[in-house]
């Protein structure tokens, strides 16, 4: 039987390995996953990943993915909406906004990665009759790229590693004020890396961190086997995001696939895991000063129970390995295409 064929857009994403891991699922659920380019005819479906993100062309850019997107449509071809976050993290301009509108209306099927993201697409769209074709297909571990790493060892400090692009949704200054402001200062150690394309954000975050010693800022593109490495000296991993624009998180999953906890605020990837609050310390805030104090707070509870950290890593590796595997969501993306022929 001739497999059915399914464009995924982008195909190649050089700094977010959720790509591969989707295309391999892809595969497993019995589809031959292909680049957009060259294979505009021959394809039955099309995932869209961050469609809706637009840069600096703007009104130019919305235009050409409009027709595009009805180029498809003319053709027949199914087009799968991944719904990712609230809305971009760089922008929330209305040409991005309108896309996603646009595309929660004319997708045949809506993928979303929580339960958590219901709410944001109603407000985008209240129209009842598109939660028929909404399908949850959770995150990937990321266990079968990455492998495993040691233990990390309780000492009588505390280090935490921040990982990812470096943007200012990521909230970085609030960590690096948390933990110059916490009464455990000199026993916390931070290591953030990432990428960055904003000079200006990097150099405020520099002086923010002022003379602390303990704070490490590596403003780099890092490979899997670096990151690795920082991971197996970190007791836990520290993200605190915007809750404005972030629902979902591959840095958590991330943590998780290296056995190691997270602090972090209540998104929807931490909602999605059962038992997490007995593993993983998570927070909710209104504002940004609340945020500030309560990641201050769950980071100062991380280091009053660092000799508990290296059972909670491997508790939150154990859960998403039963949750969260390729062969597991392999099983979603096959019934997700299978009710969208």
């Amino acid at each position: 039987m001739r497999k059915r064929k399914v464009i995924v857009n982008p195909y190649d994403h050089t700094e977010n390995d959720y790509i591969k891991l989707q295309i391999r699922c892809i595969e497993q659920a019995g589809m031959e996953p292909m680049p957009q380019k060259g294979n505009r005819c021959d394809a039955n479906f099309i995932v869209y990943n961050w469609y809706e993100n637009m840069d600096c062309k703007g009104g130019a850019l919305l235009i050409r993915k409009l027709l595009m997107l009805n180029y498809y449509r003319f053709f027949r071809k199914k087009i799968i909406w991944v719904m990712h976050n609230k809305h971009p993290h760089e922008a929330e301009d209305r040409y991005s906004l309108f896309m996603m509108k646009y595309l929660s209306k004319i997708s045949n099927a809506i993928m979303i990665l929580s339960d958590e993201t219901v709410k944001s697409l109603q407000k985008i769209n209240p129209d009842p009759q598109i939660m028929k074709k909404v399908y949850k297909v959770p995150l990937i571990s990321y266990e079968s790229l990455v492998g495993t790493i040691e233990p990390k060892h309780c000492t009588d400090e505390l280090s935490l590693l921040m990982f990812g692009r470096i943007q200012p949704y990521k909230c970085i200054e609030l960590l690096i004020e948390a933990v110059n402001g916490s009464k455990y200062r000199d026993k916390l150690k931070i290591k953030i890396v990432g990428s960055s394309k904003d000079e200006k954000y990097v150099y405020k975050l520099k002086k923010i961190i002022d003379d602390n010693q303990n704070i490490d800022l590596d403003p780099r593109f890092i490979s899997l086997e670096e990151l690795k490495e920082y991971a197996s000296k970190a007791d836990a991993f520290a993200l605190p995001m915007d809750t404005d624009s972030t629902l979902n998180s591959s840095a958590v999953m991330m943590a998780f696939s290296l056995a190691r906890t997270v602090i972090c605020p209540e998104i929807g990837t931490t909602k999605e895991i059962k038992n997490a609050k007995d593993f993983i310390y998570t927070y909710d805030y209104k504002n940004k000063q609340e945020h500030l104090l309560q990641l201050r707070k769950a980071i100062e509870h991380a280091y009053e129970e660092r000799a508990t950290l290296e059972k909670k890593g491997l508790l939150a590796r154990e859960n998403i390995r039963e949750h969260n595997s390729i062969k597991s969501v392999s099983l979603h993306f096959k019934e997700m295409f299978e009710c969208c022929k």
